[in-house]
């Protein structure tokens, strides 16, 4: 029976220390982490795209994704409720402002090839801050950025990193890879937009416990 409850004890641990190893590998806080909640104001930048893996064979011509999936899920963002509008509302004690050009068009410079390259490599924390570092942001304030990592296929999940930074040093003050199972209807738009949708769903409709997870961080 000793032998059992050991047993039973070490497996817990593991788990433990699996799950955090696990959290620290996707989640990331800075020690300004409460500039978030101090910060006036707040810029939402909406989304990048020029780093996701597309682990779906169905996407392949990379003009198509440029111009026409990559802004066809900000728009079906903002006609199911959690675009812009739902960003505005939970912000809604900050000055906040939309910039859906400075950070969005960015996917058009980038080289097409490399865009739908499968063999490129997952976006990981110290990519996303070398990713903000590089933006051509200036001005003060707070940044909000979805940084969309990867469509798959095989596991039916789109996933994202919900980045806050600040904007005159680009520090990241947090950062969380998010993922959302997909499948709302046919077409690549709404069948991944909807795991996009699902993934972020903490944010948009639950984002008083964000802001105490935040707050407990202080």
């Amino acid at each position: 029976m000793k032998k059992l409850i050991l047993l039973l004890i070490l497996i817990s641990l593991s788990v433990t220390l699996v799950a955090k190893k696990n959290d620290t590998e996707n989640e990331y806080k800075s020690p300004n982490i409460g500039n978030i909640l101090s910060n006036p104001e707040l810029t939402y930048f909406g989304w990048d795209f020029r780093f996701m893996l597309f682990s779906d064979s169905n996407f392949q011509d990379p003009r198509d994704i440029i111009y026409k999936i990559a802004p066809g899920w900000v728009f079906y963002f903002e006609k199911k409720g959690y675009g812009e509008s739902r960003i505005r509302k939970n912000f809604k004690d900050k000055q906040f402002t939309y910039d859906n050009r400075t950070i969005q068009s960015l996917i058009r410079n980038v080289n097409e090839a490399e865009l739908n390259d499968p063999y490129k490599r997952k976006i990981t924390i110290d990519s996303i801050k070398s990713i903000v570092n590089s933006y051509p942001v200036t001005g003060k304030g707070l940044g909000l950025i979805y940084i969309a990592e990867e469509v798959s296929k095989s596991k039916l999940t789109s996933s994202v990193y919900i980045t806050f930074f600040d904007i005159s040093t680009k520090e990241v003050l947090y950062t969380k890879r998010l993922e959302g199972r997909a499948g709302d209807s046919y077409g690549l738009i709404a069948y991944y937009g909807w795991g996009f949708i699902y993934a972020t769903y903490d944010l948009n409709f639950k984002f008083g416990s964000l802001m105490k997870s935040i707050r407990k961080q202080q």
